[in-house]
């Protein structure tokens, strides 16, 4: 955290903890979470706390269609697998997807523009809610 220029105070810590455990949490499932231990956290604070954590690049919005800005800690490159219908995001990792799209910017040439990294969702509808996506 401080390498990147941010003050590591308890709360920072504790959002920042509490987002690398679960997956593509909203500021207020953060908020349930971090009142457990600290009760006097407010809402608000978890807001600020994310965007000044993806200001920082310590994590980043992942987009829903119902518009609840749900946040990620991973950094490391992966996708998204986005179910509509249930609003579960799933990690997606594949360096050969990324090969074949930077492969893909190399062929069409695209000028004065150079693939810095690569943030892919793929969105979608579980057939069945109850049961979990398998990637095998």
């Amino acid at each position: 955290m401080v390498e990147s220029g941010l003050k590591a105070t308890h709360p920072r810590i504790a959002v920042l903890h509490e987002l690398t455990k679960d997956e593509h949490p909203s500021a207020e499932q953060l908020h349930e979470k971090i009142r457990e231990q600290n009760p006097s956290i407010s809402l608000g604070s978890v807001h600020r706390i994310l965007e000044k954590l993806v200001e920082a690049n310590l994590a980043y919005r992942v987009a829903t269609r119902s518009g609840t800005k749900r946040y990620d800690a991973n950094l490391e490159p992966h996708s998204h697998i986005y179910s509509v219908n249930t609003e579960e995001i799933q990690d997606y990792h594949d360096p050969k997807l990324n090969e074949l799209i930077r492969d893909y910017f190399d062929k069409k040439q695209v000028g004065n523009f150079k693939i810095t990294d690569i943030k892919l969702q793929i969105n979608g509808e579980k057939a069945d809610p109850d049961q979990q996506v398998t990637i095998l």
